[in-house]
């Protein structure tokens, strides 16, 4: 099993720290290819987040009664929202930072008035018990693992038998994706800042998501990718296929078995 260096995650935290003090709280400008300001960060990226988030919500049923955890919530606009809609969320990052600055500060933009649980942790060493939760989600951030089994092999151990998965923005390896990359090395665009930190950058293909997901005891149910246009033959492989070639990022909703 592949997993996450000691280095990764220190980079991960340093990372972090500094994007808190661009994007939320406005002190300083370090990479050009995040967002520069609080009205940026809310228009690109939490807006979106939420939009997605309650079409999940929506879709899957969730009641009030459930037990929520978001995994890299950053800034915690996610589990914030849940929490102020009266689910039971908690929100688990690797960033001090994120949590103990960004959160109050985008929860005062957004409006938000319940505090979600927050805590300071390691994905891949999850810090509660097993079958603890009813559904586990996460934006963009199992892409940052150097496999897919370290962070799904957690997931599964703390939720619950029949307990559901979601994740999505996840950047998808695909034909369109590696035609992208060499038309942006031709005209010498710069890798991700991230990777200065030593922060794992990958893309897994459509085929790696399944059997990963399958392997550590996930049953899939939904599985999109960014296309929507492509149209449906009716006939899964095909389906599949057509999308393994042409998607920019993928969603996934799941559930344990």
């Amino acid at each position: 099993m592949k997993r996450q260096t000691r280095e990764q995650k220190r980079g991960e935290i340093r990372y972090r720290e500094k994007l808190v003090e661009q994007q939320v709280i406005g002190r300083c400008r370090y990479f050009d290819d995040h967002p520069l300001r609080m009205q940026d960060l809310v228009q690109d990226w939490i807006n979106p987040q939420l939009d997605d988030l309650q079409r999940f919500v929506a879709s899957l049923g969730i009641n009030k009664s459930a037990k929520i955890l978001e995994l890299g919530c950053e800034n915690g606009h996610c589990s914030s929202f849940l929490a102020d809609q009266g689910y039971f969320a908690v929100g688990l990052d690797i960033s001090l930072a994120s949590l103990r600055l960004g959160v109050p500060l985008v929860r005062s933009e957004l409006g938000f008035q319940t505090v979600p649980f927050l805590t300071n942790g390691d994905i891949a060493s999850l810090p509660f018990r097993s079958k603890s939760f009813d559904v586990v989600f996460c934006f963009s951030c199992l892409h940052h693992f150097p496999g897919l089994d370290e962070p799904l092999v957690e997931i599964h151990r703390v939720l619950r038998e029949g307990g559901q998965f979601f994740c999505s923005w996840e950047p998808l390896k695909s034909l369109a994706h590696s035609f992208k990359s060499f038309y942006d090395k031709v005209r010498k665009v710069p890798p991700p800042t991230e990777v200065e930190y030593d922060i794992h950058e990958g893309k897994y293909s459509y085929f790696q998501w399944i059997s990963s997901l399958e392997r550590e005891g996930f049953e899939i149910e939904q599985i999109n990718t960014s296309v929507k246009w492509l149209p449906r033959t009716g006939f899964d492989p095909v389906d599949r296929f057509f999308a393994s070639l042409t998607g920019f990022s993928v969603e996934i909703v799941c559930r344990k078995i």
